[in-house]
């Protein structure tokens, strides 16, 4: 067995309670939200091609438009809100809406309700979670 495949089998996490998740606040512009990552090939809890989270937006707060390289599948667990996909789209955000967003689509989520926004989101490829990581969401 090389080293690479036991290390990543010795570090392996097959299952997580989101409560014990440590998020990332990222709050400067624009990203106004708290991440919770909960699988990628980079941290702990391995996953294979793919990335998931929880981002969660508070009332009257936005996620700005913004693109990445993987395509997203988002899934709202709770709160109501509205999703811009490429300028001209305006989707309504309610508790199971999936929205799901090709590579370098441009989007942004405003938080329209007055609790927070909970989304489930899945990039595939990973990588675009990388900057979570950065900001210290390793565990």
């Amino acid at each position: 067995m090389n080293f690479e495949r036991k290390c990543s089998m010795e570090n392996f996490q097959r299952y997580i309670k989101v409560a014990d998740v440590t998020g990332v606040r990222i709050n400067e512009p624009p990203y106004d939200r708290d991440v919770f990552l909960l699988a990628s090939p980079l941290i702990a809890r391995r996953s294979s091609g793919f990335a998931v989270g929880i981002s969660v937006i508070e009332p009257g707060k936005v996620h700005e438009v913004h693109q990445h390289e993987a395509e997203e599948t988002v899934f709202i667990l709770s709160g109501r809100g509205e999703m811009e996909v490429n300028g001209n789209e305006r989707i309504p955000l309610e508790p199971e809406t999936v929205v799901v967003l090709r590579s370098n689509e441009p989007h942004g989520i405003r938080n329209l309700g007055n609790e927070p926004l909970r989304c489930l989101w899945i990039y595939a490829p990973s990588g675009s979670e990388a900057k979570f990581v950065v900001k210290g969401n390793d565990s």
